[in-house]
C-alpha cells in the first residue's frame, strides 16, 4: 500500500519497462486548487510569459499543472515558458532561479507570510486532477488476506480524514509540529487548503480521464481509465455506513 501522486504514477507505469500497473483504491486530492506564486515584482500569471515556473518534475503533479497553464494561455510549453523540474521552492524564488512557482501547502504559507505575489488560485479553473492517491498493486489486492488489509487502511484513512474535519484545535497543532514551526497562523493556512480534501475519498475518476488525454501516446491509447483504480473497497465501506458515522453530529446540528 502506497500513498503519491496518481498522475506521476500512472505516466511512469505506462511509459516505464520496470514500472507496473497500480490501481488507485482511495484518493484525497481530486480538484486542482494549487497557487501559483510569483517572485516579487511579477502581478498576474499573463506576466509569465517567457519565463520560468518551478515544478516538482514533469510526471507530478506540480508538471501537470505547469503544461495545463500553457494550455490555458495558449502558449507553447517548449517556446513560451520554461518549466524548471526541482524548482517549485520559495528559495528558488528568492534566488531568482524560477520567476514562479506551483507551490506546495508549505510553500504557499511561507509565501502569504513573506508577502510574495499569488498569480493565481486554479480552484476556479474547476479543473480535476489525478492527486494524491493510495494504491496497490492488483496482484497483491487479490491475494489471500490481502483485501481486509487494505480494507482497514482505508478504514483509518477514513477516520483520519473526520479527525481532520471535525478537530481543527487538534489538527493545527499537530500540523505546527509537523512543520517545525511555532505559529498558529501559518498552520492555518495549511488548514484552510485541506478542507478540500473529500469526506468520502473515492478515487480520482475524471483527473485519471484527464491524465490519460494529457499525456496521450501510443502506449497510453492501450488501457483504459478503468485500469487504473479499482473503487469496490471504498464503496463498501460507504455503503456500509462506515464514513457517514463521523459526521452524523455535523448534520444534525444543520438541522
Amino acid at each position: 500500500i502506497r500513498i503519491s501522486g496518481a498522475n506521476g504514477q500512472i505516466v511512469r507505469s505506462v511509459h516505464s519497462a520496470r514500472t507496473n500497473t497500480r490501481v488507485f483504491i482511495a484518493a484525497t486530492d481530486c480538484v486542482l486548487s494549487e497557487r501559483i506564486v510569483g517572485a516579487m515584482g511579477m502581478e498576474y500569471l499573463e506576466d509569465l510569459k517567457g519565463k520560468r515556473i518551478g515544478v516538482s518534475s514533469m510526471q507530478g503533479n506540480s508538471g501537470y499543472v505547469a503544461l495545463l497553464i500553457a494550455e490555458r494561455m495558449n502558449w507553447d510549453p517548449q517556446q513560451d515558458i520554461s518549466i524548471m523540474v526541482a524548482g517549485n521552492s520559495i528559495e528558488a524564488l528568492r534566488s531568482r532561479k524560477v520567476d514562479a512557482i506551483v507551490a506546495s501547502d508549505r510553500e504557499y504559507a511561507t509565501a502569504v507570510q513573506e508577502g510574495l505575489p499569488i498569480l493565481a488560485s486554479l480552484l476556479t479553473w474547476n479543473e480535476h486532477l489525478a492527486g494524491n492517491s493510495i494504491h496497490v498493486s492488483p496482484e497483491w489486492l487479490n491475494e489471500p488476506g490481502n483485501r481486509d488489509i487494505a480494507y482497514r487502511f482505508l478504514q483509518a484513512t477514513v477516520e483520519a480524514i473526520a479527525l481532520f474535519h471535525t478537530n481543527r484545535e487538534l489538527v493545527t497543532t499537530v500540523l505546527e509540529k509537523w512543520h517545525g514551526v511555532s505559529d498558529s497562523d501559518y498552520a492555518s493556512i495549511i488548514y484552510e487548503h485541506g478542507r478540500l480534501i473529500p469526506k468520502k475519498p473515492y478515487p480520482c475518476y475524471e483527473g485519471i480521464k484527464n491524465t490519460m488525454e494529457r499525456y496521450d501516446s501510443l502506449e497510453m491509447r492501450k488501457y483504459s481509465p478503468q485500469d487504473f483504480y479499482d473503487d469496490s473497497l471504498i464503496r463498501e465501506l460507504d455503503e456500509s455506513g462506515f464514513i457517514d458515522k463521523f459526521y452524523a453530529d455535523d448534520e444534525s446540528a444543520a438541522q
